[in-house]
């Protein structure tokens, strides 16, 4: 096989050879396994925003939660906390205490995005977990659900799998 390797063409041979070295150079330097680094962002308490490789100290997965207070301002003070109304459209939904409401989602998911987009049009506070940024959030989804999927709401202590207007209604209600 060798002595056939010499009969081909001396240009073709060297274009092999460089070919050859490229290939096992890159075999030798690429690396075996993929590798991962989580960047983190925050702002510390001089107000500088920091940058880092490390979680800020002193917090505890804080990552990819956040929550939203977006109740109109004529509603804040006109109603007593022990009645909450919220108006749309199609109803009115009246509660004795204000809606305890956690969701679980992704930031891509298009449900996720309703699902937000439906708790902020009729003012509803929650919390908003996003499972693929804060990882102790998605230990305790699927704890709490074994089926997976997002969106995953807990609306006053009722577990709702995906995006349901209606569901959510019926929950809010409770």
């Amino acid at each position: 096989m060798l002595s056939r390797f010499k009969t081909i063409n001396p240009e073709i041979r060297k274009n092999w050879i460089i070919a050859l070295i490229f290939i096992l150079s890159a075999l030798v330097f690429y690396p075996s396994g993929s590798a991962t680094a989580e960047m983190y962002r925050w702002v510390d308490e001089n107000g500088e925003t920091q940058i880092t490789d490390s979680p800020p100290p002193n917090i505890k997965s804080h990552g990819g939660v956040k929550i939203y207070r977006d109740i109109p301002q004529e509603s804040q003070n006109s109603e007593p906390e022990s009645v909450v109304k919220k108006q749309d459209s199609k109803s009115s939904i009246e509660t004795k205490k204000k809606p305890e409401v956690i969701l679980y989602g992704t930031s891509w998911c298009p449900y996720c995005i309703k699902a937000r987009d439906y708790f902020r049009s009729r003012g509803i506070d929650f919390t908003d977990y996003d499972i693929e940024k804060d990882k102790e959030a998605a230990i305790r989804k699927r704890q709490l659900d074994k089926k997976g999927g997002v969106p995953f709401a807990i609306i006053n202590g009722r577990s709702i799998h995906g995006f349901s207007e209606s569901a959510y209604e019926k929950a809010l209600q409770e």
